[in-house]
Order: structure tokens, then C-alpha cells, then sequence
């Protein structure tokens, strides 16, 4: 078998979306300082950051992944006051590149209709760039599908999903409060209140492992117990399961024990073992498994005739793979793993034996940025 390091090209642009949390660190470093709309102010007690790097690689869903793996997310406003603020204290502040105060926005549009990615209230009178506001700028033309923010932060303006021009920048936002004591965490882990060891935006008292099945009877009641918005590790010991789970877009990563020792058989099941379609975070995701027999896979709608995914299904989901292995697994697309507008990373992973009836016998992307990296097909 030959390894392969290979880089997933989503549409014209291959870049890393989901990548470590040493490197999101890093990559922030390269931004304007981080600054709070104060609650005693008149605000929400967000704190706001432009970054910008190279890393973004003209993608929103990277730059969202990237948001995500920090602990935040792309910014949204729900009010004109909010964007006011942010505008004119943040925004503001930004002169690198050659599009200063140009920057990714959370804004995506869905069944074409504006929303905020992350389900927040759209405003009901949005600041739409219009021709003639901005001297010398050519009117947009409309095809854009996420939303940036234009002519020097002060509107909006759709853009492509990938491409459109040189735009490594993004607007990150903070919001969760995951110890509920009324501050947002973000804020005090620049301070040094709240701990971060692992330098992923969530603080090290709110983050706990789940063990199954000493406390929880499966994978899926395990994740079922973690609070939305939470970050939780789902244990799983050694042994052979006979189950499927979803992530349902929560920021959980599954590990199994050491040395392949934690078996997940698809033997009897009516569905792909593991399903990523949540528009779950960089930070979530598989470590330490082995999937095996998944023969039955997902159905790509449910009236379609034919499966993807074997082993593992993925659509608009930023979760990883590490340091799993794949192995007899069948579906029509996909034998092993199928994934769809994904920002996934893919590492250390061994896929043997699988088999697609038509295409991507150990794995189908498509529409997917990512690398996948160490990994033995």
C-alpha cells in the first residue's frame, strides 16, 4: 500500500480548514487584539477579532472552521446597533492586505434566502452594499452565496463560497458562556481567569470525557448527554459495538482505546456506522476507532436508490479523522467514507479492503476542502 498525503480540492481552492489547534493559535496571532462590546456599555459581552492568514485560503467554510476550532465562530449581528459597534471598533482597525476592512462574515445564503450560518435572527433591514455608495466601485453582481463585509466595513456584499479574490481575512466572533456564570469565556481566558491548556477557545473546567460503557450504555446516549454548546470526549473502551451514531452538530470527539482495540461492527445495521451532518466544529470528530462491516451506508436522500458512506457519512461538517481505521466496509459512493461540503482533515488513517459499487471504494469526497495526511488506501 502507498501512503498518501494528498490535498482535497473543494471547487478551484484546496486549503487546510480543520487544522490543529496549535496552528489556530498561531494563525490568530497574525490579527488585530480581540475587542469586547462591553454589557456595561450597552452590549452583549462579545468579544470580536479580525484574523487574518493564509490559512483561510479564500474560503468561508474554512475560515468558519478555523472560527469553530478556536472556540467562536464567524460574526453575526442580529441588530444594526451591533454592527454599529463592530464596524466602527473593530472593523475599523483592520489595514492589512489589499482589501483593508474586507473580511468574511458568518452570513451564507441557504435555500437562496440571507441567514446567519449559526441559526441567529437575520436582520430585518440589512446594510447591503448599493451602486453609488462607494466612489469608483463597481455595482456587485449578485451570484455571491456567504457574505463579507465592504467598502471600508461600513456594508455588506455577497462574495463566492471559495475564490472571488484574494480575501484571507475573517470577522471571529465569541459568545459561549459554557459555566454559565454570565461572562462570556473567551474574556476570561485572555485574562488567565479560565484555564486553556489546549489552546482550543473552550476553558479547561468545562471540558470532561463521557465513558462507555461504564456510565453510558452506548456512543450515542453519551452524546446525546452533552449539553448544546458544551465540549465533551466520549470515551469508548475496548471492545467490539454493534451501533450507529451522529454527532448532531455537537462538539464532541469520539475516541476508542489504544492500539485498535475499540471495534465498531456494522454487522445488522441500516445505516452508515458514524454520520457527520450537523455542521459540527473543527474541534469535533473520530480518534482511535476501527470501523468495520458498515455494508449498508446512508441514503443520499431519503428516496434515493442508492448509498454513500459504508462506514462514515459527512455533509457540511468540519469534524476529523484521526487514527482510525476502515476496513470491509460497502456502499454504492464511499465504501469507507463519504463526505459532502465538508472542511475535514483526514490523518493517520489506514483504509483496507473497502469497496464502492460505483465510486470511492476507501473514500468519495466532493465539494470538500481538507488534507488527508499519513493515511494508508
Amino acid at each position: 500500500m502507498n501512503t498518501v498525503t494528498r490535498t482535497l480540492r473543494a471547487l478551484s481552492v484546496a486549503r487546510a480548514a480543520a487544522v490543529a489547534c496549535a496552528m489556530l493559535a498561531s494563525a490568530v496571532a497574525n490579527a488585530t487584539d480581540a475587542v469586547q462590546w462591553r454589557v456595561e456599555d450597552g452590549g452583549n459581552g462579545h468579544w470580536y477579532q479580525v484574523t487574518v492568514s493564509e490559512l483561510i485560503g479564500n474560503s468561508w467554510v474554512t475560515a468558519r472552521a478555523m472560527a469553530q476550532g478556536l472556540g467562536g465562530d464567524l460574526a453575526t449581528f442580529g441588530t444594526l446597533t451591533e454592527w454599529n459597534h463592530v464596524s466602527s471598533n473593530v472593523i475599523a482597525g483592520d489595514t492589512a492586505g489589499p482589501n483593508p476592512q474586507t473580511m468574511y462574515l458568518g452570513g451564507r445564503k441557504i435555500d437562496n434566502d440571507w441567514g446567519w450560518a449559526d441559526g441567529s435572527p437575520w436582520p430585518s433591514t440589512p446594510p447591503w452594499f448599493q451602486p453609488g455608495i462607494c466612489p469608483g466601485v463597481a455595482a456587485p453582481n449578485g451570484d455571491g452565496t456567504v457574505l463579507q463585509s465592504f467598502c471600508d466595513g461600513l456594508f455588506w456584499d455577497d462574495r463566492p463560497e471559495v475564490g472571488g479574490g484574494a480575501l484571507n481575512k475573517a470577522l471571529f466572533e465569541w459568545s459561549a458562556d459554557c459555566n454559565n456564570d454570565g461572562i462570556v469565556d473567551y474574556g476570561q481566558i485572555l485574562s488567565g481567569t479560565l484555564a486553556d491548556a489546549n489552546a482550543n477557545g473552550v476553558p479547561d473546567t468545562c471540558e470532561s470525557t463521557l465513558l462507555v460503557p461504564s456510565q453510558y450504555p452506548t456512543i450515542q446516549a453519551a452524546i446525546d448527554a452533552v449539553p448544546a454548546g458544551a465540549q465533551r470526549t466520549v470515551q469508548v473502551a475496548a471492545g467490539t459495538y454493534h451501533e450507529s451514531f451522529a454527532l448532531n452538530g455537537k462538539d464532541v470527539i469520539v475516541r476508542g482505546a489504544a492500539n485498535n482495540t475499540t471495534i465498531l461492527d456494522g454487522t445488522g445495521l441500516t445505516t452508515s456506522i458514524a454520520r457527520f451532518t450537523g455542521g459540527e466544529p473543527a474541534t469535533a470528530g473520530v480518534e482511535n476507532l476501527v470501523f468495520r462491516n458498515g455494508i449498508v451506508g446512508s441514503r443520499f436522500t431519503p428516496k434515493s436508490t442508492f448509498t454513500i458512506g459504508g462506514a462514515l457519512y459527512g455533509v457540511n461538517s468540519a469534524a476529523a479523522i484521526r487514527n482510525c481505521r476502515f476496513e470491509q466496509n460497502i456502499a454504492d459512493f464511499g465504501g469507507g467514507v463519504y463526505l459532502l461540503r465538508c472542511a475535514m482533515n483526514v490523518v493517520d488513517s489506514d483504509f483496507t479492503g473497502n469497496t464502492a459499487r460505483d465510486e470511492g471504494g476507501g473514500m468519495q469526497v466532493y465539494e470538500t476542502t481538507g488534507v488527508v495526511s499519513g493515511c494508508d488506501f
